[in-house]
């Protein structure tokens, strides 16, 4: 106050307008305040695109006549599934298309277009008609073959027990790709289907299996992520982020899953330069093993050490740790979150402030 007394004084102003000019700081902090929840509210949209992305693509196929059934679905590690989708053939060729034609168009132009009802016949030959505990990993390799296109270089990721982060995170391509968004990982995403030795040779209206090492050794959407993993790992170039899960409860990585027995194997240098471990830990959540402390973590360190790979690991990297404090930013670990909460309080304006904002104000209406 003394601070508006002395210039009411030595610039003649009267008190009234250091009221109005006043009310005005408080406006613009009031404005300010708004405009930073607003950027919190977006960023908390922008973490859930990629529903966005799928209502639309369903949306797409609706159109198109190609959706007539549920997409059942879980993720290529699941144990658990429900019966063949009756329209599969439809949904497959409509995937197929809109990876072509809105996906990943840049992959398949001058020519480089695949036919999307010779990839669904090398697929369902596969497994239609045989055992869908008896479907071999090879016998999906014409699909594969056929379905194959080039990869994006030092943006490649491989991943466990981490499927809904990772999809999440890869922002669709822009941050990291994976498998799922490759053509060949797209048309099987969270689908199930199993064949029958009866009748039309596919199983609709019964569970399948899933994938049991002792009683399903080789169920047929298993079969399928082995194939298509070996193929997506053995043509990755440059850096490749592996991502693990460092506080679920199983160990973050097991030499025995498709990370483990397909997918690492397939690295070779000098192809691939560098292998960039990410341990992630979820807000809220102890640490059952870390890039300093975790015996499964060391056997892949010595997995790669043998393939004479480099490789360095990082526990919770500033974008992992961003990505998680969208849902918890009030938490200790979110202090970056903290600060802009309390940056958009309104509080006593320091002197220097006032001055500033009026010169502001003065030289905009003179």
């Amino acid at each position: 106050m003394q601070l508006f007394t002395n210039l009411t004084v030595k610039s003649g102003w009267t008190m009234l307008r250091v009221q109005k000019l006043v009310t005005c700081y408080i406006y613009h902090q009031l404005i300010k305040s708004l405009i930073d929840k607003s950027r919190l509210i977006i960023a908390q949209l922008w973490k859930h695109r990629q529903i966005v992305h799928i209502s639309m693509t369903l949306l797409s196929l609706v159109v198109l006549g190609l959706v007539g059934g549920s997409l059942g679905g879980v993720s290529p590690e699941s144990t658990t599934a429900s019966g063949t989708p009756r329209n599969l053939r439809e949904i497959f060729i409509g995937r197929c298309m809109f990876y072509q034609e809105v996906v990943n168009p840049e992959a398949f132009r001058n020519g480089k277009e695949k036919n999307c009802t010779s990839l669904w016949l090398k697929f369902s030959q596969a497994w239609v008609g045989k055992d869908p505990c008896q479907v071999l990993p090879s016998s999906y390799a014409a699909f594969v073959k056929e379905a194959y296109h080039d990869l994006r270089s030092d943006k490649a990721c491989l991943w466990s027990n981490l499927y809904s982060f990772v999809t999440d995170y890869a922002k669709r391509g822009k941050r990291v790709f994976h498998l799922a968004l490759t053509l060949s990982g797209y048309l099987g995403d969270q689908i199930v289907w199993c064949g029958s030795t009866t009748g039309e040779g596919i199983n609709y209206d019964n569970r399948c299996p899933g994938e049991n090492t002792t009683t399903c050794p080789q169920e047929a959407v298993n079969s399928f992520w082995r194939e298509v993993s070996v193929k997506y790992a053995a043509n990755l170039n440059g850096t490749v982020k592996v991502f693990l899960d460092g506080s679920g409860p199983q160990p973050p990585y097991n030499p025995n899953s498709i990370l483990g027995a397909d997918e690492i194997p397939q690295l070779e240098p000098p192809r691939v330069k560098l292998v960039d471990i990410i341990v992630t830990h979820a807000i809220g959540q102890s640490a059952r093993e870390t890039c300093e402390k975790g015996s499964s973590i060391d056997t892949l360190k010595a997995q790669l050490n043998a393939r004479k790979l480099e490789w360095t690991c990082h526990d919770n990297p500033p974008s992992v740790q961003h990505y998680f404090c969208i849902d918890q930013p009030n938490d200790k670990k979110c202090k970056f979150a903290s600060s802009i909460n309390s940056s958009t309080s309104l509080s006593m304006p320091s002197s220097y402030q006032v001055v500033s904002f009026m010169v502001l104000v003065l030289t905009i209406f003179g």
